[in-house]
């Protein structure tokens, strides 16, 4: 008897809103970047610079308030801008279909604001990217809080390589927007200590 064919099947799950969003849109802005080439999305699309500097915050302008939350958007290599969205998408929707979407969107906006405003008070060049997002997705995957006594050797070893590359591009490029990046993601981690993830329920056999 001939075997029947099943049917391609297409699938949005996991579905992981907040985290296909955030790819989405910033590779959206990559794109529209990259074409246009306009100076305007890399003033509005990054995270404002240090008092005395050409880039420093306006609080008299309102639009400056927006680059608080727009810096994510922003991006300085498209190259770089693919491999973070493939790592945001690989470990990002697991820790929101851990934590659910609305924790997961408040771990992005502590991130977020906390990158730019340590940039705003501290750093001389303008901050932009997912980098912060990346970080706090990292250290939310290898100290998971409902089991910290069982490391993911894997993912540390990625965690350090991870450090290892922001380390020496700040210390050979000084690129201290990544010192922006690394304290936004370590605080957008510290939101899941805030929370219990969802057990499993274990399902019973039937005797």
């Amino acid at each position: 008897m001939a075997t029947k064919k099943t049917p391609l099947k297409i699938s949005f799950e996991p579905f992981a809103p907040v985290i296909i969003f955030l790819v989405g849109l910033s590779l959206l802005f990559c794109i529209l970047k990259n074409i246009s080439q306009s100076p305007a999305f890399a003033v509005y699309f990054s995270a404002p610079s240090c008092p005395g500097t050409k880039t420093a915050f306006n609080y008299q302008n309102p639009v400056e308030y927006l680059r608080f939350f727009l810096h994510i958007f922003g991006s300085q290599n498209f190259t770089d801008a693919c491999v973070t969205f493939l790592i945001l998408l690989l470990l990002g929707i697991n820790v929101e279909q851990q934590f659910g979407s609305i924790f997961t969107l408040i771990m992005v906006l502590v991130s977020t604001i906390v990158t730019a405003v340590i940039n705003t008070c501290f750093i001389k060049t303008p901050c932009s990217g997912l980098e912060c997002i990346v970080w706090c997705i990292f250290l939310i995957t290898a100290f998971p809080p409902e089991n910290r006594k069982n490391l993911s050797v894997p993912v540390l070893f990625a965690l350090t390589i991870l450090a290892i590359k922001d380390i020496n591009l700040i210390i050979h490029e000084k690129d201290f927007t990544l010192v922006s990046q690394m304290l936004g993601g370590f605080a957008g981690s510290l939101v899941s200590l805030a929370v219990s993830a969802p057990k499993k329920r274990s399902k019973k056999t039937a005797e």
